[in-house]
């Protein structure tokens, strides 16, 4: 069938546009070449955790706070694949996680997922989905692996969509979400989902790779 073609069609040796487990950067507030637009008492810091070394901390108390930190990234061509490990602390916990493709005057590229707050669901936040975009929860305080796939609906199709994993598992309504993100050129992690006070997620792992 064409979802079989479109996986098979995948299949070749992907080139790496982002590969960070964040273990060479320095503890303390994430700095260059990533820039970070905090508001109130909002953080993205480097930490050192016990049971994943090094990791991302977004955080913030007040509860309209925020930060986003965005890092671009050499522009990939389609057939994207990008994986991400996060550890929410609680139920107060929060984020957003977005790529972005080439903005132009009429559309503006992107795919990306959040965790709101007093809920464990991921979903996605960048297109209208079936389920509300319900890709899977997450448990707190525990590390999960996310993925997400760009894949072409057959070899000479022109329609590309999205599968998103959540810790191996897939939800229909994260099966083939329809996107125009083509080429990703810039990563934006978050936490403005409101209100929220007292919140913070970790991040590791970050994995980029493209055809």
């Amino acid at each position: 069938d064409e979802r079989g073609e479109a996986i098979e069609a995948n299949t070749q040796a992907l080139s790496t546009a982002l590969d960070i487990d964040f273990e060479d950067y320095a503890t303390g507030p994430l700095r260059s070449p990533w820039t970070v637009t905090t508001s109130g008492n909002a953080t993205s810091s480097i930490v050192s955790t016990s049971d994943h070394g090094k990791a991302l901390r977004v955080a913030h108390s007040g509860s309209r706070d925020y930060t986003f930190s965005q890092l671009d990234v050499a522009p990939t061509t389609t057939a994207l694949e990008f994986e991400f490990a996060i550890k929410p602390k609680n139920s107060a916990s929060t984020f957003n996680i977005t790529l972005r493709g080439q903005k132009t005057s009429y559309d503006n590229p992107r795919f990306g997922l959040s965790l709101s707050p007093n809920s464990n669901e991921i979903r996605v936040t960048s297109a209208a989905t079936p389920g509300n975009g319900h890709c899977g929860t997450v448990p707190y305080n525990k590390w999960s692996t996310i993925r997400w796939k760009l894949v072409r609906l057959s070899p000479t199709s022109s329609s590309w969509r999205v599968d998103v994993y959540v810790n191996g598992a897939i939800t229909t309504a994260c099966t083939g979400v329809s996107t125009k993100l083509r080429s990703a050129i810039s990563l934006i992690i978050g936490d403005n989902q409101q209100p929220s006070a007292n919140t913070e997620t970790l991040f590791d792992d970050l994995l980029l790779t493209y055809e």
